[in-house]
């Protein structure tokens, strides 16, 4: 059993989904602290500068809010807004009919409260769409560690709780677990996935959005991205 743990993030870049399909269940770790101006509620899509936000409003919290406590605002606002900056950037894109139609479906399908749920979702319907079958769970939800402090003593807790043989560490991670080696299970990090692919006439702008992927790419050709799987 290979389990993968990564804070909820709206619509991630395409690294993210590598880390989903290369483990069996993947855990949103949503009853961390919040951190503020990271992928938790924007990302990045193509302008013609490079790269532009686009960011989830939510409401004003305090330090030490947990991310499935934070709450969304004006999100009937924010979504027409969104919706309207997909079309702007992305209406000459090759496959814009589709990604916008799923897109628009998705965010009219409910309105979303909790940003931590609303970046999973993100997460789980992008997946449906590529065809990708794994086990989602939320950290918050696991009994017992919400009462444990220790960020690796977490890690050992979900571990031991789904006998899980395996962990798979996002690139970026390899410092800050250097001391660490599970007791029951390997530890393997993902190294960054390095794609090209065309955009527009644009000079190639990497990390954005994986709404991004999808407006330039055949699904075929997209999970042949995320299948490039190599470890640190």
């Amino acid at each position: 059993m290979k389990i993968a743990v990564m804070q909820p993030y709206i619509f991630p870049y395409i690294g993210y989904f590598q880390m989903v399909n290369a483990s069996d269940i993947f855990v949103f770790y949503d009853n961390v602290d919040y951190i503020q101006r990271g992928y938790i509620n924007r990302n990045n899509l193509l302008s013609g500068d490079g790269k532009q936000y686009f960011t989830v409003p939510v409401k004003k919290s305090s330090l030490g809010t947990k991310i499935n406590e934070v709450v969304i605002s004006d999100y009937g606002k924010w979504k027409v807004k969104f919706l309207k900056q997909i079309k702007f950037t992305y209406s000459k894109a090759p496959f814009f009919s589709d990604i916008y139609m799923i897109l628009e479906q998705f965010l009219e399908n409910k309105k979303y409260d909790k940003i931590s749920d609303f970046s999973a979702e993100s997460v789980i319907m992008i997946c449906n769409y590529l065809g990708m079958q794994n086990q989602f769970l939320f950290s918050s939800e696991i009994e017992g560690l919400n009462e444990i402090n220790d960020k690796v003593e977490k890690l050992e807790h979900i571990l031991n709780t789904y006998k899980a043989s395996e962990i798979i560490l996002p690139p970026g991670s390899k410092e800050l677990y250097k001391n660490w080696e599970p007791i029951k299970a390997k530890k393997r990090t993902l190294k960054s996935l390095e794609i090209n692919y065309k955009q527009f006439n644009f000079q190639f702008v990497e990390n954005l959005s994986v709404i991004d992927v999808l407006m330039f790419n055949e699904v075929e050709k997209v999970q042949s991205f995320i299948e490039k799987v190599n470890y640190q």
